[in-house]
């Protein structure tokens, strides 16, 4: 079904059911006609909008793949976010409920502000573009503070005990003393605690150097790309060390200071001491102390394990992130080393130049070269003495090819003896004859069934005549097909015609 402009307002002529009519107020598409002869339509996008392609006959579905198809993504989540995009996108246009369209149109823009980075919308087109948000590589969050509290009560316990009985001092001494034994050997143990928590971060780092030089190495990256990467693991193993020094040395502090306190409690505690009753309360003083110390070094450990385990997990989504786009990366070199490959086959190096940074001198001096080794020269044959001379595969009424294919062909052969015959006459001898015979017979066959081409932009037009001109495989066809597809230079139409056309 077609898209048509309207003309004075109205449908053209040649309009028929299904066709796409656009005009100053929006495009319409053709859903049936009245018994007076006029039309009946259905709006299918406002003014300026881009009409969504139309079905074909027989219920085919629609080429229009998104208003986002557009945009660039560096991760597999953007992918995703790019999909649903595509899919509100399609959704608008099925629906004719201004409130749905305007909730879609919202949906997209909140999608567009979770890709980033230079994702636009344009009106006038009603699509999007632009390239995602690149990865950003996670940091290891603090580990020296919580950002829950440790509520401490000694302060109102000391306020109740005023006194305790003279007679329990030595107990209390005793008790004291043990306790003070306790609270040093769980000092000892924070050095333990940390100590393990260092070398796990270490065999950590470690692990995730390992992963990226065998991703690095599977990705071919080069020396210069793998020194940086070291110096990076090395300096974040630093910084992640430093913050497990820094949250122990913080942590035996808090220890010190609370033993300290608790010895100027104890000594407070004797000289005011008077009742039996008041002992207990010193008592739950003392056993007050102990809770927030403990509490305070099991909030430590416990931030130090949290803030690991988050900057692992964020590690682990991140060299999954780098992974996706080195993959992408790789596909578009393969891509576009596939269309360099497939462009010299017809004597134009200029990609294989723009990939190796090669100068313009270069790429042409290879442009000569394979022009002169593909190019039948005109006028004479072989000659040896009283040897063969004349025509031969080189003249076509005085014509010159690109190619000694082109050659037979425009001479009207169309057999392998005619053509072996016609070579030798020129420059070629038997062997050489021989192969081009035969492969010539194997492209003849292609060449008689070009099928009528005139429709087709010069792009394609391009890429139809190489099928046929240097005997491309089905894969090459494909490749060539989805290239130019995706750098926009052929149409969907075109390209379902080229397909059709390779037989691929």
């Amino acid at each position: 079904m077609a898209v048509m402009k309207a003309v004075n307002g109205k449908a053209p002529a040649g309009a028929k059911v299904g066709d796409t009519i656009v005009t100053n107020g929006g495009s319409y598409r053709i859903t049936g006609q009245n018994a007076d002869g006029s039309w009946k339509s259905t709006k299918v996008a406002e003014a300026g909008q881009t009409p969504p392609a139309a079905s074909g006959s027989g219920g085919g579905k629609s080429t229009f793949s998104g208003s986002a198809a557009g945009v660039t993504t560096n991760t597999l989540s953007q992918t995703q976010i790019q999909a649903q995009m595509n899919a509100n996108s399609q959704a608008w246009h099925q629906t004719q409920d201004k409130a749905e369209r305007d909730r879609l149109h919202a949906e997209n823009e909140r999608l567009a502000a979770q890709l980033g980075g230079s994702v636009s919308y344009d009106a006038s087109t009603g699509r999007w573009s632009g390239t995602a948000a690149a990865p950003e590589a996670p940091k290891l969050p603090g580990t020296t503070a919580s950002s829950a509290p440790v509520t401490d009560n000694r302060a109102y316990l000391e306020e109740m005990a005023e006194a305790y009985l003279k007679a329990q001092k030595e107990a209390l001494k005793q008790a004291y003393e043990a306790n003070q034994s306790d609270l040093q050997a769980e000092q000892a143990r924070l050095g333990a605690d940390y100590q393990a928590a260092r070398t796990q971060t270490a065999a950590d780092s470690a692990l995730s150097r390992r992963r990226f030089q065998e991703t690095a190495a599977a990705y071919g990256l080069g020396s210069g790309t793998m020194g940086q990467a070291e110096l990076a693991y090395a300096s974040q193993l630093q910084q992640n060390l430093g913050s497990l020094q820094a949250a122990e040395q913080a942590a035996n502090a808090e220890a010190q200071r609370q033993r300290t306190q608790l010895a100027q409690q104890y000594r407070s505690a004797l000289v005011q001491a008077q009742e039996e009753n008041n002992y207990r309360l010193f008592e739950k003083l003392y056993n007050e102390a102990v809770r927030v110390d403990e509490a305070l070094r099991q909030q430590s450990q416990f931030q130090a394990g949290l803030s690991m385990q988050l900057y692992r997990s964020q590690l682990d989504q991140y060299n999954a992130d780098r992974a996706y786009q080195y993959s992408r990366e790789r596909d578009a070199r393969e891509d576009l080393l596939g269309a360099a490959a497939l462009a010299a086959k017809g004597g134009d190096y200029g990609l294989y130049g723009d990939y190796y940074g090669w100068d313009a001198s270069q790429v042409a001096q290879l442009n000569r070269l394979w022009t002169e080794a593909n190019t039948v020269k005109s006028g004479g044959g072989k000659s040896s003495g009283g040897g063969k001379s004349g025509g031969g595969a080189a003249d076509a009424g005085g014509g010159s090819y690109e190619s000694p294919y082109e050659a037979l062909y425009g001479q009207g052969v169309r057999t392998y003896e005619d053509a072996y015959a016609a070579l030798l006459q020129g420059q070629y001898n038997s062997t050489q004859a021989d192969k081009l015979a035969k492969n010539f017979v194997t492209l003849l066959a292609q060449w008689d069934e070009v099928p009528d081409s005139s429709a087709l932009g010069a792009e394609a037009q391009r890429i139809l005549q190489g099928f046929f001109r240097y005997g491309m495989t089905g894969a090459e066809k494909s490749r060539a097909i989805r290239e130019a597809k995706a750098r926009g230079t052929i149409t969907e139409a075109e390209a379902a015609y080229l397909r059709k056309a390779a037989g691929v």
